[in-house]
């Protein structure tokens, strides 16, 4: 007597397995998930821990004296409004002044406007990334803005990431880099729990590649874009912006390719130790 199933298969129907597999789609393996975890968790530890080193105060001030340099214009301030500024300062009591037209509040002495045009700058510009490091873009004076700095001008949209790079931004980022961390970590070490032998090396190595990879795909992607950009963009101070902005995806690119060297050695180490350690015969 023929049962269900047998008529089924008689019929050319094939039978599918009660579990672990539900309209063709096969369940993925506790293996598979923690690969996959992982990937994600190291592929948010990259991000954080690039935004950490860009905050960082050395690698932010450089990046935010560049910045203020290109957005205020102040090799053409000074130009202009810097003998005033020192015929204001030698008959000055000893008050605190400012650079006239300057869109940040920073204070000079009398002795410091007198300085040669150079050192002002400098000093300028320093205490200028002092203030924008720990104020974000607040430290911007409202009647600075121009016409330009626009949310979706490349000088507005630069301004706007200048309050990003803030010394609050980098401890925060500091407890989000350790809590990735510990993520990572507890993903690796399911893994290696779940596998065996030369598979360890394998599935540690595809993770961390996979992941890093991506990373460096989408760093490639977004400073090929801003190369581009500042390759048509025919305004000075724009070009100037984009080309900080670009310098400064060059560190993430550089982690993106050292993690995917490592991700890639593990990876090989894996395949040529299962190979070896395969019977021969």
């Amino acid at each position: 007597m023929k049962t269900g199933s047998d008529v089924i298969e008689a019929e050319g129907v094939p039978q599918q397995p009660a579990t672990g597999r539900l309209w063709g789609w096969r369940r993925p393996t506790p293996e598979a998930a923690a690969a996959v975890g992982l990937a994600m968790a190291l592929l948010a530890l990259l991000f954080a821990v690039n935004l950490f080193q860009l905050t960082a105060p050395g690698p932010a001030h450089r990046a935010i004296r560049r910045a203020v340099a290109s957005l205020t214009e102040i090799d053409s301030l000074l130009a202009v409004q810097g003998p005033s500024l020192r015929q204001e300062a030698e008959a000055s009591s000893g008050e605190e002044l400012s650079l006239p037209g300057y869109p940040l509040d920073v204070p000079l002495s009398p002795q410091e406007a007198l300085q040669p045009p150079e050192t002002l700058r400098d000093l300028v510009l320093d205490r200028s990334a002092e203030q924008v490091y720990e104020e974000g873009s607040a430290a911007f004076r409202e009647e600075g803005e121009s016409a330009g700095s626009s949310r979706l001008s490349v000088q507005g949209a630069v301004r706007t990431g200048l309050g990003f790079l803030t010394a609050g931004n980098h401890d925060s980022l500091r407890w989000t880099t350790a809590v990735l961390a510990v993520v990572s970590g507890v993903a690796a070490a399911a893994l290696i729990l779940l596998t065996r032998g030369y598979g360890r090396l394998i599935a540690l190595g595809g993770a961390v590649a996979a992941a890093a990879l991506l990373f460096l795909l989408l760093t490639a992607a977004v400073r090929l874009a801003l190369g581009i950009a500042a390759g048509i963009s025919g305004d000075y101070i724009t070009v100037q912006l984009l080309d900080l902005a670009k310098g400064a995806a060059w560190m993430p690119l550089r982690n993106g390719i050292a993690f995917s060297g490592l991700g890639l050695a593990l990876l090989a180490l894996g395949l040529l130790g299962s190979s070896m350690a395969r019977p021969r015969l």
